[in-house]
């Protein structure tokens, strides 16, 4: 009885952090709008996504970065060109991917966390940016859930990492 027990206490916590978690992001991501990507932000996401990304996800996007090819991670990475999933991919997915990694979302453990390296503006661009590579195109409001971020939000990484561009 106990084993039952300790086990509905343990998803009952699990159940209460994403709860807490997606309560305390969504201020976070409101700079995501239905509204097509800025240039600016499309190219700071371009550049950072260059950065962080195309080790492992290519640089055209396709999964096929250098690191993905020597190391032949397992899963793959995500083909961010592929718009027949991509497309159909809310931004708050993407951007809890991307700021608390591939593990924090049952996703692969090999994805690591960038929220102690970018801010959430920063993620938003890189988010803007993966955006343009889809093929198909991708389209605002093709994905099921969209998240408003209020004008000139600062998120909660942004005061430190605005330091280091």
């Amino acid at each position: 009885m106990s084993f039952f027990l300790g086990n509905f206490m343990n998803n009952m916590l699990k159940i209460s952090l994403f709860l807490l978690l997606a309560t305390l992001l969504v201020p976070a991501v409101s700079a995501l709008t239905a509204e097509p990507p800025e240039n600016s932000q499309v190219r700071k996401g371009r550049r950072l996504y260059n950065q962080y990304c195309i080790p492992c996800h290519g640089r055209e996007g396709d999964g096929r970065g250098d690191r993905a090819k020597t190391e032949r991670l397992d899963p793959a990475p995500r083909d961010h060109t592929n718009g027949s999933y991509m497309n159909m991919l809310p931004d708050m997915r993407l951007f809890m991917v991307i700021k608390f990694g591939g593990r924090a979302m049952n996703l692969s453990q090999i994805m690591p966390q960038w929220g102690h390296l970018l801010s959430d503006e920063e993620i938003v661009s890189v988010i803007r940016y993966v955006r343009t590579l889809a093929d198909p195109p991708w389209q605002p409001g093709m994905a099921m859930c969209r998240c408003r971020l209020p004008q000139g939000g600062s998120g909660t990484a942004g005061q430190q990492n605005d330091q280091k561009q």
